[in-house]
């Protein structure tokens, strides 16, 4: 596992160690207190030097001994964590078990829809990147359309997402946001795709076919 700091902009500078693939064959340890919630304005971050070893922790340091969530965070996870809802667990934020997904920068309290923006965009609108640049395998990333200032967010202190690649209104579909699980899935309803599909998706992905289906 790499070490590196909470801060965005190292986060990043090093993610060019890791490709887009998903590995479910290792994973970092993890020592999250129930109830670690945007919520409550926290959220997990990477710890070096935490009370149980290199892992991920609550940014509070919250007392871990009234249990702990699970978490399913693969080796290498430089892009922050965001929590299934479905599965009660722990994700790193391009993966949705074992399935690839975007990476999602939507703050908490989004109201005004998303956008996928690349660096390219950024520095035409802007005159300067996005905020969390574009990694390798990972050109861009989904934001809020609202223009929040991001640069000095932790890449865990947004929005769960589960937005599966390829997500367009030229496929009849965009994401969009469930509020009785607070998460962004991509659909024409507020609803995340199906179990089955998931499970089906992960078996494609294993035989090393690209289409996806909800």
């Amino acid at each position: 596992m790499k070490t590196y700091s909470s801060a965005a902009t190292t986060l990043f500078s090093v993610s060019a160690l890791f490709g887009s693939t998903v590995s479910v064959s290792a994973y970092d340890g993890a020592y999250i207190h129930n109830g670690c919630s945007l919520d409550n304005d926290n959220y997990p971050v990477y710890d070096i030097n935490g009370a149980m070893g290199p892992a991920w922790y609550c940014n509070d340091g919250g007392d871990i001994s009234g249990g702990t969530d699970q978490a399913l965070i693969h080796e290498g996870c430089v892009f922050g964590v965001h929590y299934e809802p479905y599965d009660s667990t722990w994700y790193c934020k391009d993966d949705r078990r074992g399935v690839p997904v975007d990476l999602a920068y939507i703050h908490t309290g989004c109201n005004d829809g998303v956008e996928w923006m690349t660096n390219s965009d950024c520095q035409g609108r802007y005159g300067y990147n996005c905020a969390f640049g574009d990694l390798p395998g990972y050109e861009g990333a989904w934001y809020c359309k609202d223009q929040t200032p991001l640069f000095d967010r932790d890449p865990s202190d947004f929005d769960a997402a589960f937005i599966k690649p390829g997500c367009s209104p030229q496929n009849h579909e965009e994401p969009r946001y469930a509020s009785n699980v607070n998460a962004w899935y991509c659909g024409p309803d507020n609803v995340p795709p199906k179990a089955t599909n998931v499970l089906a998706n992960s078996r494609r992905l294993l035989r090393g076919e690209t289409s996806l289906t909800d």
